[in-house]
């Protein structure tokens, strides 16, 4: 079955509609995660995540039906797609994400403290494009109704929606600054995506960007879903310390005019929202112990994310006063952790995905990482940059 684009349903309510987050200017307050929901490829637990991602292990099979041209050769080959198991035999990308969204949620929303008010806790969910097929097939009445009936502390709760084209990290940042002054006592943050069915993959296939066995590149789709418990620090309270999964110190926004032109453009934004959140962090690029990178399923992905650290980690020149200058060589790049090779491409899940991933990496000791830098980049013309840091009880 395909799902045709459909105009977009109006409603008066405010918790239903599509909210597109301003640019980032101020600086973000210090937010704990206290909190984690997930459900993707790799099941449903953060140390599972963090399993599939450092072994490399890889979620594609080849697609039962669509196939496309094998490069260089005569023939077909199957496409290759990354869809959660126990979805299997439901065919519409809006059920999927439904159910994705809820039980990601229902895990998530186990963390919430007793004794908040029911109306003071936003669950913010990231959705993909309407322009996309499986954008306008979402209805977000139904959303709600699924996300509402995972847990009976989100009956009351403010429901809010935005597209991920419109910036993740920016949208976080305005988010944690609206925590920070009080506006909510606690706030669900996350997304869910499916792009698994028919109509994306023939979307992919036609513009020659997904994965075929065989293939030396592409987009692999995927789907899953993760929300972030978020609330404003405890002071003097190490048990609240203790229980964080991880803290946000810096959230950063740029723009970049060639999204997708690495392979012939010089590209900046990525660079930049890095620039700003390690100041915001008051932290240099060489204290960070980890990256987790949305990037590298493409070569244009690859070669902006070489372009980056080529600015964040430049090469050291060699000293002219020896007599035999050792060859440049860069500082040492922090730990990088790809989520593409095994859950595929994740659309606007993924940011949460890799911020659940980042706190699942505090908790490995071996060895310990104190800072995490979280990279935001998709196809559209922003760039994101989370910096997160290990919870402990001086906090």
């Amino acid at each position: 079955m395909i799902w045709p684009k459909k105009k977009t349903s109006s409603s008066n309510a405010l918790s239903q509609e599509l909210k597109e987050p301003v640019e980032p200017q101020q600086a973000c307050p210090e937010t704990w995660i206290t909190g984690l929901g997930l459900h993707c490829i790799a099941g449903d637990q953060p140390f599972a995540l963090l399993g599939a991602v450092g072994a490399g292990f890889s979620g594609a099979r080849p697609d039962p039906v669509l196939c496309v041209p094998f490069p260089g050769k005569d023939g077909e080959q199957p496409v290759l797609s990354a869809p959660v198991s126990d979805l299997e035999g439901i065919e519409h990308p809006a059920e999927r994400m439904a159910i994705l969204a809820g039980a990601a949620i229902a895990q998530a929303a186990e963390a919430l403290p007793d004794g908040l008010s029911p109306d003071k806790i936003l669950v913010q969910t990231l959705l993909p494009d309407k322009t996309t097929a499986r954008g306008s097939a979402t209805r977000v009445e139904t959303l709600i109704e699924a996300l509402r009936a995972a847990h009976p502390s989100l009956q009351q709760a403010e429901f809010r929606f935005a597209e991920a084209t419109a910036g993740p990290a920016g949208l976080l940042l305005e988010t944690c600054l609206d925590l920070a002054q009080g506006t909510w006592d606690a706030v669900i943050f996350g997304g869910v995506d499916s792009l698994v069915d028919a109509f994306t993959c023939t979307e992919l296939a036609l513009a020659e960007r997904i994965m075929s066995v065989g293939s030396p590149e592409g987009l692999v789709p995927g789907e899953g879903a993760a929300y972030l418990v978020l609330q404003r620090p405890t002071q003097g309270q190490t048990e609240s310390s203790a229980r964080a999964k991880g803290i946000i110190r810096a959230a950063a926004q740029a723009p970049e005019p060639q999204s997708g032109k690495a392979d012939s453009k010089r590209m900046s934004g990525l660079a930049a929202a890095i620039e700003q959140a390690l100041a915001q962090a008051e932290l240099s690029a060489q204290e960070l112990g980890a990256v987790v990178l949305p990037l590298g399923a493409e070569t244009t992905g690859a070669l902006e994310w070489y372009q980056a650290t080529q600015k964040i980690w430049p090469p050291k020149k060699p000293d002219s006063s020896e007599a035999t200058a050792p060859p440049a060589d860069a500082d040492n790049p922090p730990e990088e952790m790809p989520l593409h090779i095994a859950l595929g491409e994740l659309g606007a899940a993924a940011f949460a995905l890799s911020t659940a991933l980042a706190c699942a990496r505090f908790e490995f000791e071996h060895p310990a990482i104190r800072n995490i830098l979280v990279c935001e980049a998709a196809d559209q013309p922003l760039r994101g940059a989370l910096v997160l840091q290990a919870a402990t009880e001086t906090n």
